[in-house]
């Protein structure tokens, strides 16, 4: 019987992890699981695998461990073959069993795969059905298929049910005939590696890798004391980090917080529905606005049962009401109308201005952030409520009345001639035309020297915007969409956060931050999901796609185009104020050569101003997300590569190697075994002395038999963008 070591305060956690290692023996049980609750238990769970053999074609999964999240005596239980492990887990003693993995895509694969196998592919269908609509936008009849809302069927014991969405995955349920086995995925909770998780979190500092990942292993293979505490080590942090953000929640200002939703933007959006049904309920803002509270209160009247409710009982059910009476749910016709307008961030390179200071002997520069840039306009801004209003005349010819009832609207222009004015920045993306690819910045409508008609539809924040960057010589305004506007409708979300973020350390820092940036972009969730389905062939996990599509509920996509909207505004309008400077930007940041700034507010923490980040005294620009900056105080360069991880960049010490890869595909192929381990270069000659600029050693996922496997392979910078 293993002596329970109990550490209550997190900052112990190094202690017990040390005291652990010493006794790693006592606490590392093979081929077993134990579990002391008859209804459901938690588990931290991990694999590691390798390949079988040099061709790296199968995957062996020589480690599956397991921490309770519940009991925390701190045992990992451990097993080395997934069917005996899988069966285990199907038969305990336990109602449900949920599994908590960081990355679990790539953890449950082994564990579906098997399962398939041994069971059969019989995945609980998807349930929807089918309506022909009429879309009053496009003047067309469409044959949708919709998302069925009413009570799921029920899971039958050896089906299985897998969440996915664009090919990223969520959750996955598997049941026997007494236990149903979830999978879910902390990632998605907190997006940093778990070893940053434990560190911001826990205060729990994880050892280093530990593990031969190239070693070739068998069954008959035993894990040794260093192998042992390194496996240890990611379901230990993993089980205290569920247990504190799921199961016992964080307590900050006489409020606890607890992950119940599948992600962190899924969360926030719960906590913000909550803190809204408690602003309506006592009339603060934005409820103190006699049009907003009204419209809610109509809502609440007329189609829910809000009044006759107990809060006490009815918690999520009512501050779902408040939400929809404030928010509505839009039509997939006028949500597909409206998402033309909903853009990403910004960035791009000035590549004049960086041509002509790089010839400079002084190269020093500055970058400025925005403090929280997303939140801040959340605070700020005149933002949309209620139903949107479409009217195919252009929004300025309505009445002064109707300009009073809807301030904010989303405008469709036709745009026959256009030019960026001098000294103004080219910002304007155009999407759904074969013309432009969407995601470089325009400075103007030509292609190979004639003009081509465009059509946007951009809120009234980008219009204006538009007008003050470019010379607009033709065009033609078509229909809108028009909104109710409103201050304050996320003041108490915001001020709770921010004070928390301000005045917290640790934990309460981290999940505010967290809680700060993950709300906005949920409101712009698309409803439209493709049909998918998992095939298992002779080992080899694959998603198959049907290309039909399924629609569901969205949130509320004009907040989320009128926020990024906004964002985007005051990052175009802090370049203009140092145009002649500006020479890069990436959403919420610019990049400036010297040391002079104009026209902003600069301050280190107040929300919305401008942080000097870095200084710099050397640069280099490549293209989009591909940039390197010598930081002026420590002499080092930081290097930033879209495809390449920081972990990957920090390695390459030689700045002239981080430049445009100028070596066709085929030279690539003679070269790409002209390196060495230890290296992230390869090189020109066999001796390996000349590297070659913008060729890096990298790897990449591959999906083979009875899992993934990372595959070396050489990557090529381009000025090619790979972002949306």
């Amino acid at each position: 019987m293993v002596r329970m070591m109990r550490w209550v305060k997190t900052e112990n956690l190094n202690k017990l992890l040390e005291y652990c290692h010493e006794r790693i023996g006592k606490y590392f049980f093979e081929n077993q699981l134990q579990t002391l609750f008859d209804d459901e238990c938690n588990f931290a769970f991990d694999i590691e695998a390798c390949p079988t053999d040099e061709s790296k074609q199968e995957m062996y999964t020589y480690s599956l461990s397991f921490m309770s999240c519940d009991i925390q005596n701190n045992v990992c239980y451990n097993f080395n073959d997934v069917a005996e492990c899988l069966n285990t887990l199907l038969s305990l003693p336990c109602k449900v069993v949920n599994l908590y993995a960081h990355n679990c895509g790539y953890d449950m694969k082994p564990m579906i795969i098997n399962y398939i196998e041994q069971y059969g592919n019989n995945a609980k269908q998807q349930e929807y059905y089918t309506l022909k609509k009429y879309d009053w936008f496009e003047k067309t009849r469409k044959e949708l298929n919709y998302a069925y809302n009413g009570k799921s069927k029920v899971m039958k014991p050896f089906q299985y049910d897998i969440t996915m969405k664009d090919g990223v995955f969520y959750k996955l349920t598997l049941m026997s005939d007494t236990t149903t086995v979830n999978f879910y995925d902390t990632y998605k909770l907190v997006p940093y590696s778990l070893k940053k998780c434990c560190k911001d979190f826990l205060g729990l500092d994880l050892g280093k890798d530990g593990l031969d990942y190239e070693k070739i292993r068998t069954p008959n293979n035993v894990l040794n004391t260093e192998e042992k505490k390194y496996i240890y080590d990611d379901v230990f942090g993993l089980s205290y980090l569920v247990k504190a953000l799921k199961i016992d929640g964080l307590t900050l200002s006489g409020k606890t917080f607890k992950f119940t939703r599948l992600t962190n933007s899924g969360q926030s959006l719960h906590d913000y529905k909550s803190m809204l049904l408690y602003d309506f309920i006592e009339k603060k803002p934005p409820f103190d606005n006699e049009e907003v509270y009204k419209q809610v209160e109509n809502y609440l009247l007329l189609k829910t049962k809000f009044y006759s409710k107990d809060i006490n009982k009815d918690h999520d059910e009512m501050a779902q009401n408040v939400f929809l009476g404030l928010y509505p749910t839009e039509s997939y016709f006028q949500d597909a109308w409206e998402r033309q307008s909903y853009f990403g961030g910004l960035c791009t390179v000035h590549k004049e201005n960086v041509a002509k200071f790089s010839k400079r002997k002084n190269r020093e520069g500055r970058v400025y952030d925005v403090n929280s840039l997303y939140p801040s306009r959340m605070k700020d801004c005149l933002l949309p409520y209620g139903k949107g209003n479409y009217c195919e005349k252009p929004y300025m010819e309505m009445s002064k009345t109707y300009k009073k009832n809807y301030p904010l609207y989303i405008q469709e222009i036709t745009i026959y001639s256009l030019d960026v004015k001098p000294n103004k920045m080219a910002w304007l993306q155009i999407k759904d035309n074969p013309s432009f690819n969407g995601v470089e910045v325009q400075p103007n409508n030509l292609v190979d020297g004639k003009r081509v008609t465009i059509k946007l539809r951009l809120t009234n924040v980008l219009l204006d915007l538009l007008f003050e960057c470019y010379d607009v010589k033709s065009y033609e305004l078509g229909g809108h969409v028009g909104f109710h506007g409103a201050y304050n409708l996320f003041k108490s979300y915001i001020d709770f956060w921010s004070e928390i973020k301000k005045t917290q350390k640790g934990a309460g820092r981290s999940l505010a931050k967290l809680r700060l940036n993950g709300l906005y972009g949920k409101f712009g969730m698309c409803g439209v999901n493709e049909i998918t389905y998992i095939q298992v062939d002779d080992g080899i996990f694959q998603v198959a796609h049907t290309h039909n599509d399924i629609i569901s509920e969205t949130i509320y996509l004009p907040m989320a185009t009128f926020i990024t909207s906004y964002s985007k505004e005051k990052l175009v309008k802090g370049i203009n104020c140092n145009y002649k400077v500006f020479m890069y930007c990436d959403t919420d940041s610019v990049h400036l050569y010297g040391n002079t700034v104009k026209g902003i507010e600069i301050h280190d923490t107040k929300f919305g101003a401008w942080a000097n980040e870095l200084k710099f005294n050397d640069f280099k620009y490549l293209g989009a997300k591909r940039y390197a900056e010598k930081d002026k105080e420590t002499g080092k360069w930081i290097i930033k590569c879209c495809g390449l991880t920081d972990n990957i960049m920090k390695q390459v010490d030689d700045i002239d190697v981080f430049d445009i890869c100028k070596v066709d595909n085929k030279q690539i192929e003679e070269y790409k075994n002209n390196t060495y381990d230890g290296t992230v270069y390869y090189f020109f000659d066999k001796e390996c002395t000349k590297p070659i600029p913008g060729l890096i050693k990298s790897n990449k996922m591959k999906i083979v038999k009875h899992g993934s496997c990372m595959i070396e392979q050489p990557y090529k910078i381009t000025e090619r963008i790979y972002f949306k």
